[in-house]
């Protein structure tokens, strides 16, 4: 024999409705999603947007805690980022590296509409 007892009870989950990508340097949105109407697109703001990594292979396990990443809205940002790079980080240590990505969330056209103009 099987007995079950059943209880109603209600769970509150806490969930992203809107994501927003910020620039580092001028605090300019470059792109934007509604993720609770429509989860698949996105609203471009910046003309040309950059992701940049940063970091660093020297010997040790503090060359996984050296990798940071920034976002760029536009040349000027851009140029900012890589100069301050050049001036601080590189000087820093022996085995720098960066990687600028153009445009990074454009994966697939059909999903991203352009507000930019």
């Amino acid at each position: 024999m099987y007995r079950e007892k059943k209880e109603i009870r209600e769970y509150h989950k806490e969930i992203v409705t809107h994501f927003e990508c910020i620039c580092d340097i001028c605090g300019n949105k470059i792109f934007e999603k509604n993720l609770v109407d429509d989860k698949y697109h996105c609203k471009k703001l910046a003309k040309h947007p950059y992701y940049i990594t940063f970091g660093h292979n020297d010997w040790g396990n503090d060359s996984v805690d050296s990798v940071e990443s920034k976002h760029a809205c536009s040349d000027e940002c851009l140029a900012s980022i890589f100069l301050d790079y050049i001036e601080h980080y590189s000087k820093e240590n022996n085995s720098a590296y960066i990687n600028i990505e153009n445009d990074y969330y454009r994966g697939s056209e059909e999903y991203v509409q352009d507000v930019s103009d």
